[in-house]
């Protein structure tokens, strides 16, 4: 069985207003059952990518994300270099969505998250695998982008291990 790559989507900081991003210890559950179905795979986990790429200018980066709270208006483009560079990951990671096999979207308590939205579209433009973790079974952007929606982790792990033997996409 090839190498199958897999990205994990999901809620990063949500419609939260602060700068504190929503819990992400699924992120690890996700990856563990993906090793566990298919040892061979390569996760490609955004959070963790993002830090890597912009760790030395995190600090920077909460701090004008911030300020941009109190302005009516905001021209991203006019933003600091830092934020350049967070829209830039940001574009990144939404393509690397589309290139893996699959695309695993983790929407928990009813969460909806813009970045997953687009990361789930990405690999649903390019004919790609996306299951979504979700009690979210009635929204319009799941039952459109998605091949399969489960609600739990005992679901996707029981889905993972059907398709091992089948092609993806």
């Amino acid at each position: 069985m090839a190498d199958k790559h897999f990205f994990i989507a999901g809620t990063m900081q949500g419609s939260r207003r602060d700068n504190i991003d929503v819990d992400q210890t699924y992120r690890r559950e996700i990856e563990s059952i993906i090793h566990e179905c298919f040892p061979d795979a390569t996760v490609h986990c955004p959070g963790r990518l993002m830090k890597q790429k912009l760790a030395s200018q995190e600090a920077g980066i909460r701090d004008v994300l911030h300020t941009l709270t109190d302005q009516p208006t905001v021209n991203p483009l006019a933003l600091p270099a830092s934020i350049q560079a967070l829209t830039a990951c940001f574009h990144e990671l939404t393509d690397l969505a589309g290139q893996c096999d699959v695309c695993i979207a983790c929407l928990p308590n009813h969460q909806a998250s813009m970045g997953t939205a687009i990361e789930i579209y990405s690999a649903w433009q390019q004919g790609r695998t996306v299951i979504a973790v979700t009690d979210m079974v009635r929204n319009l952007a799941m039952l459109s982008c998605c091949t399969h929606i489960v609600r739990n982790f005992g679901d996707l792990r029981t889905l993972l291990l059907d398709m091992r033997d089948q092609p993806f996409g």
